[in-house]
């Protein structure tokens, strides 16, 4: 990498990221387990990242951790709901602020949400 700023450097800057970058590695399997919440120095919940409870399935398995279900569900669910949209039963009543919408763009996308929470339920 010093070559790089070096003052008789012939690398293109194609080849310096070339020589410089990693080859990427294999790729490896986790789940997401339960744990209790991080905090801060003051006490105050720290935002939930997944990255904070990643582990590999052995390690899962071996120490008994349990796996976040409502992590996998929500995905699944986010997904199954664009399917579901169009299904009668998920869409707002006549009488729902969404419907009195006159911007379409904002209609469809208000619509969208209100019909993922239904599928929530």
């Amino acid at each position: 990498m010093r070559e790089a700023m070096n003052i008789d450097n012939t690398y293109t800057i194609h080849q310096i990221v070339k020589n410089t970058l990693r080859e990427a590695s294999e790729r490896f399997s986790y789940v997401v387990v339960k744990g209790e919440r991080y905090r801060d120095e003051n006490g105050r919940l720290i935002p939930r990242r997944n990255a904070n409870y990643m582990e590999f399935p052995d390690i899962a398995k071996e120490f008994n951790m349990e796996i976040d279900i409502n992590y996998y569900l929500e995905k699944t669910v986010g997904l199954c709901a664009r399917f579901i949209n169009n299904d009668d039963k998920y869409q707002p009543p006549p009488s729902h602020k969404v419907i009195q919408l006159k911007d379409s763009d904002e209609k469809e996308k208000q619509i969208d949400i209100y019909s993922q929470n239904e599928a929530k339920k």
